[in-house]
């Protein structure tokens, strides 16, 4: 999954960015696979926070946070997929709104499995349908 998340990144349309992986104690080897893999797409934009102790995702998110300069972040968990445009759309918005400090997006759940051939998915809805609006 991990793979499939710096794909998404690697695939936006607005490219200004730095990814930071914090790998909460798992597999090391694993983690940098990926990142080779990626190393000359990410054109040094890309760097990896192995921790040796898991502590959760909050506490991983957190470190992650602490390691960047960047203006704003995002938080975008190995299991996540994003649309092509979603930072773009999300950092102009935030732009013609400098009043706010955050956007939220609406968000859908897929339930998917993986099989030697890739990913299927099993059902697909929208979390929390009813929500209009956070404060």
């Amino acid at each position: 999954m991990l793979d499939r998340a710096v794909q998404d990144v690697l695939a936006q349309t607005r490219q200004d960015w730095e990814l930071v992986i914090i790998n909460d104690a798992g597999d090391r080897g694993g983690v940098e696979e990926v990142v080779a893999r990626h190393a000359v797409e990410a054109d040094g934009r890309l760097r990896v926070i192995h921790r040796e102790t898991s502590t959760g995702m909050e506490a991983a998110s957190n470190h992650g946070l602490r390691e960047t300069a960047a203006p704003t972040v995002v938080v975008h968990d190995d299991d996540d997929t994003w649309h092509a445009t979603f930072l773009q759309e999300s950092l102009a918005h935030l732009a013609a709104h400098p009043e706010r400090e955050a956007v939220v997006v609406r968000t859908l759940i897929v339930h998917e499995r993986e099989t030697a051939t890739g990913f299927v998915e099993d059902a697909v809805f929208p979390s929390w349908p009813e929500l209009e609006g956070v404060r």
